[in-house]
């Protein structure tokens, strides 16, 4: 970054440092608008955050990203005493402070922060639960702490966004303080120039190549895709250039400095050996890591509609949908063709005009709103012991009221929130299951239903092993985690008969537990996958003569995810094996219909009622909803269920709504995505769905008292907003 910025920051660092007013805590909050090139920047040049670390008089704590905090610990001034944490490391340091419930100093041990700090807080505009948290927490802790007369506390939050109105809020919710703003995000950014190449037919390779043809020779071109769909072997072919493939999502997988310096920079040594050119498939909102280095040429081709999960507030279910690039991501991946170092950068657009193309989209894509909504509300409401009312801290990050009003309903008959009415919230489940899903949020990437399924309590170490292993499939998603290939329903009884380690009794009830089954089987067939990490992730282990495989990669993820619920379950004194090899044993009835109790009340929104007419037409809906469910399956993994044949059996146990001529199955379905037609909008498939006993749903409707028939007590769709501001 140019001096300029940096002596600007330096005197915004400065300022708030500076005495507090008369009379009022010695604390104080300020927010610097960066550009959005800043990581690059900081990268190229290394100043901004160590300009931060030395303008203060105070002991500075860098709260950051993943991939800030090893920027920073690369570049920490000498002999500075500087903390530097990512989100969940100041969240659980919070947490652990806390002394007694309610506000005030006194609510916190002493010294588990430094009460003389600098706090810098780079805030992530996608809000992550765990950035969204901890914001909230570091605010409320100053807040308190700030009361002692020996305390000096200042808090400066970095963003992007000129308007960072949740933080503004988060401070004034409690007390009235003047945010100290200053706006750098036009100083000192590399200079923009461009080529813009307007496309409505997306002939995005023709154009490249058009393009590349009349560069000069041995040009070095690198491709910046942030859409998936441009085939890159066919620009390949065409100009006779060997491109080096590359995958950036830091969101997903943190890469090293050493792998980003290799993918930003092409050498002579590259080109000597035959490499032409890269491309690299990016995340529509990855922000610049670095610049790029040994290109004269780079092609950005923008993002177009993608699949993400989203909350879709029609079926009151979280589903793959469609969407429109949001605002920010479009300005985020405008601002790499900030290139110092390229000669030329050309844009290809969707569109005719690259104006109309950024001022359009939804404002932004926030995983608070979506997928990650139910975690973060029974998250929020878990802080109510710090004096917080929780509604009125939600609305502070501005979620839909009526996504709001229907997951309060959610938690609260799932009985995670206690008595929760909207007008008067009631508090967060207490006791050891309390603090069990607390911590386990993280642990399962924010999936409030498999925390809940692991929170319950289990009667046995062994039950809670099992849930740990589905917990840990779940997580990775199941779709992704094994491939069953060439099987047919008839295939079923040999599969199950083949499954290996407990919980394999109910392979033959559902896909959850036909995939665990199989997974075991991999683990033991490959001695729980010792000596496996030699292979590349791409390599597949199969057993089965290779009617079941998983690729390597998800043996990694299963082994990261894994150890993070078993870290977890063992502070909570739990203890159980991350190894199936010795799981000979079946398990009794009584425990595998524990299992199957535990996914019913934390999948109840998600129960499916499969009503079979003279066992020859299956209907499937979400009981919650009445959402058509109307395919089950994946390619990785077919649904190899008899549902009809289910529900014949279930026939003598249960009729429901006295409709004579129609049996029921009921069932858990997941991985839903959406099937909107014109004659249908609340409609969605399904990647997987796993039986439930019908006895087992009336035990559930006894114990949480429900009379009323279940897809009325289970109805969590709202209308109309219904909490008034």
């Amino acid at each position: 970054m140019s001096q300029a910025f940096t002596e600007a920051l330096d005197r915004a660092a400065r300022s708030l440092c500076g005495p507090a007013p008369n009379g009022q805590p010695n604390l104080r909050f300020g927010h610097v608008t960066l550009p959005l090139t800043y990581r690059a920047d900081f990268d190229r040049h290394g100043t901004h955050y160590v300009s931060l670390e030395t303008s203060s008089p105070f002991r500075t704590m860098f709260v950051v990203p993943g991939f800030e905090a090893q920027q920073i610990r690369e570049r920490k001034a000498e002999g500075k005493n500087t903390i530097v944490w990512a989100y969940p490391q100041l969240l659980t340091v919070l947490k652990r402070g806390r002394a007694r419930p309610g506000t005030g100093p006194d609510a916190w041990k002493d010294n588990i922060l430094p009460r003389n700090v600098f706090v810098v807080f780079s805030v992530d505009l996608s809000f992550p639960v765990d950035c969204a948290l901890a914001l909230l927490g570091v605010v409320q802790w100053a807040l308190d702490v700030s009361m002692r007369s020996s305390a000096a506390i200042r808090i400066l939050a970095l963003s992007t966004d000129k308007d960072l109105t949740v933080f503004n809020r988060l401070i004034n919710q409690r007390q009235r303080h003047t945010l100290l703003c200053v706006d750098l995000s036009n100083l000192g950014q590399p200079h923009e120039e461009y080529s813009f190449h307007g496309l409505e037919d997306e002939s995005f390779e023709e154009e490249i190549v058009s393009t590349m043809a009349i560069s000069q020779p041995h040009s070095r071109h690198v491709l910046l895709l942030f859409r998936d769909d441009v085939d890159v072997d066919v620009i390949s072919e065409t100009t006779n250039t060997a491109f080096d493939e590359q995958l950036l999502d830091s969101d997903y997988i943190l890469p090293s400095r050493q792998r980003l310096q290799g993918m930003f920079s092409l050498t002579d040594e590259d080109h000597q050996n035959g490499i032409g050119g890269r491309s690299i498939l990016c995340a529509q909102n990855e922000k610049p890591l670095m610049f790029f280095r040994g290109f004269t040429h780079m092609h950005m081709v923008f993002g177009m509609p993608s699949f993400k999960l989203v909350f879709d507030r029609v079926k009151a279910q979280v589903v793959q949908a469609e969407v429109e690039t949001s605002n920010l991501e479009r300005h985020v991946q405008m601002s790499w063709s900030r290139q110092p170092d390229v000669q030329e950068v050309h844009i290809y657009c969707p569109s005719t005009g690259l104006q109309e193309f950024l001022k359009d989209g939804p404002r932004h894509h926030r995983a608070i709103d979506h997928h990650h909504a139910g975690a973060f509300i029974a998250a929020v409401f878990s802080l109510h012991t710090w004096g917080l009312e929780p509604v009125s801290v939600l609305r502070c990050f501005e979620l839909n009221e009526q996504l709001l009003v229907g997951m309060l309903f959610r938690l609260s008959r799932q009985q995670i929130v206690d008595n929760c009415n909207v007008l008067r919230p009631g508090r967060f489940l207490t006791g050891p299951s309390g603090s069990l899903f607390q911590d386990l949020l993280p642990a399962v990437r924010y999936d409030y239903q498999i925390a809940y399924f692991l929170a319950i309590e289990s009667s046995h170490p062994l039950v809670a092993q099992v849930k740990m292993q589905v917990a840990t499939l779940l997580t990775m998603g199941l779709v992704s985690s094994i491939e069953i290939r060439g099987c047919t329903t008839e295939s079923l009884p040999w599969l199950a008969k083949n499954c290996w380690g407990y919980g394999r009794e109910l392979a033959a009830t559902g896909t959850i537990w036909l995939a665990l089954g199989l997974w075991k089987r991999l683990a033991r067939d490959h001695n729980d996958f010792q000596g496996c990490s030699r292979f590349s992730g791409n390599h597949m282990l199969s057993t089965l003569d290779g009617v079941v495989s998983t690729p390597m990669i998800s043996v990694r993820n299963y082994e990261t995810v894994v150890a993070d619920i078993f870290k977890v379950l063992s502070h909570h004194e739990i203890f159980v094996s991350t190894k199936v090899v010795h799981e000979e044993s079946a398990f009794s009835p009584a425990r595998s219909q524990e299992l199957q109790y535990h996914l019913l009340r934390a999948y109840a929104h998600q129960l499916t009622m499969s009503q079979c007419h003279n066992l020859v037409r299956t209907i499937n809906t979400i009981i919650s909803t009445g959402t058509d469910v109307a395919g089950i399956g994946h390619i990785n993994l077919p649904h190899l269920f008899d549902i009809e044949a289910m529900a014949a059996s279930e026939a003598a146990c249960l009729r429901y709504d006295e409709l004579p001529e129609t049996t029921v199955s009921f069932g858990i379905c997941g991985g839903f995505a959406n099937q909107n037609t014109a004659l249908n909008l609340n409609r969605v498939s399904a990647s997987f769905w796993t039986g439930i006993p019908a006895a087992l749903v009336l035990a559930w409707k006894r114990e949480i008292g429900l009379r009323a028939p279940l897809d009325i007590q289970l109805d969590c769709t709202v209308d109309v907003p219904v909490i008034k501001k």
